[in-house]
């Protein structure tokens, strides 16, 4: 809710600023619309902490949000951007800043990876298809594994969602590289905890 009392500054106006990510990042493509509308509230809590009036941490910063599309809630009519669209737009708009001003990004989200126990295997859960493949080991406090039975010894211990479902951080590759090329752009990337 851009318009939030937590959001406002002296005058009344609101810090959130809402631009087009692509343009002002000098990159080719289209924000979809209803890009600036959080049907989940989950941006709005998020901004508030960080940058809200009563609270925040940086009550005076300029306020920028992009929308993920895997995350914009199961009511969210409209998408937002993938994951690697939105890391792309705000580092190209970072090097286009040119007003000395630091930027700090709060990714309030994660990677999950689903075990069903029932299957005795993990299943992803980016498209919903429950594709399962088996796990025959791996490391956990530097002592290798076999088996593919859940075990909370060897650290399987995630966050159960239902009778036989548990769900797990899981660490992708490209998205660590994303990551990786906006702090060497000079971006201050932080990780809400809880959020894999």
């Amino acid at each position: 809710d851009p318009n939030h009392p937590e959001f406002l500054d002296e005058q009344g106006n609101t810090r959130v600023q809402q631009i087009n990510w692509f343009a002002q990042a000098g990159i080719f493509g289209t924000q979809p619309n209803g890009f600036y509308r959080d049907y989940d509230g989950h941006g709005t809590h998020v901004a508030s902490v960080a940058a809200g009036n009563t609270y925040g941490w940086a009550k005076k910063a300029h306020i920028f949000a992009i929308k993920l599309t895997s995350l914009a809630g199961p009511s969210d009519p409209f998408a937002g951007l993938s994951v690697t669209q939105a890391f792309d737009v705000l580092t190209g708009w970072h090097q286009n800043k040119t007003n000395g001003r630091p930027t700090v990004v709060i990714n309030s989200w994660g990677l999950g990876i689903y075990w069903d126990t029932s299957q005795d295997a993990f299943t992803f859960d980016a498209t919903g298809n429950g594709v399962y493949y088996s796990v025959n080991g791996g490391e956990y406090r530097g002592t290798s594994w076999t088996g593919v039975t859940k075990d909370g010894l060897k650290g399987h211990v995630g966050n159960q969602i239902d009778t036989n479902l548990y769900l797990f951080p899981y660490q992708s590759t490209s998205i660590d590289n994303d990551v990786a090329l906006a702090i060497n752009a000079g971006i201050v990337v932080v990780n809400a905890g809880g959020n894999e």
